[in-house]
């Protein structure tokens, strides 16, 4: 992962800075044994002086190398927050979009079921109408036939 990187890059880089620590220390430390004879107090003091600005040096590159890493890994984790906000994001946009679609196609299939049914009952009454028309038609021509026998 990202953050295993970042990690693995801090170990190399704290090695070099390790080796690039005790390389300089051993430099001086050898020129204060080939000069201790002539300047051995002078020297001593020098050496003292030189590793501790040294170690305030490596302490200092440690201290940025630490800073950096946290910052790379603050940037990693923000970029998966964000990544996976996105995501987030899209999968409920595309849910909300299915979710519409389910309910305009049940809106339409209601729709279909009411036309559906009020056709039927217009076919029913005009059905109904049929029968009262031809029933009052029947019952004209009895009154008729009726009235034609009485008279």
């Amino acid at each position: 992962t990202c953050a295993e990187s970042v990690e693995q890059q801090v170990e190399e880089l704290r090695s070099v800075l390790d080796a690039q620590h005790r390389k300089r220390a051993d430099h001086i430390v050898d020129l204060a044994e080939k000069q201790k004879s002539q300047f051995n107090s002078q020297i001593d003091e020098l050496v003292q002086q030189q590793t501790a600005l040294l170690c305030a040096e490596h302490k200092e590159r440690l201290l940025l190398l630490r800073r950096a890493s946290q910052h790379r890994r603050l940037a990693a984790k923000r970029a998966a927050t964000a990544q996976l906000l996105e995501h987030h994001h899209r999968r409920w946009h595309e849910e909300h979009v299915r979710e519409q679609s389910r309910s305009h196609s049940s809106q339409r299939e209601a729709h279909a079921e009411h036309q559906r049914c009020q056709d039927e009952l217009l076919e029913e009454q005009a059905a109904r109408a049929c029968q009262a028309a031809e029933a009052q038609r029947q019952c004209a021509l009895k009154m008729q036939a009726l009235r034609a026998e009485q008279a």
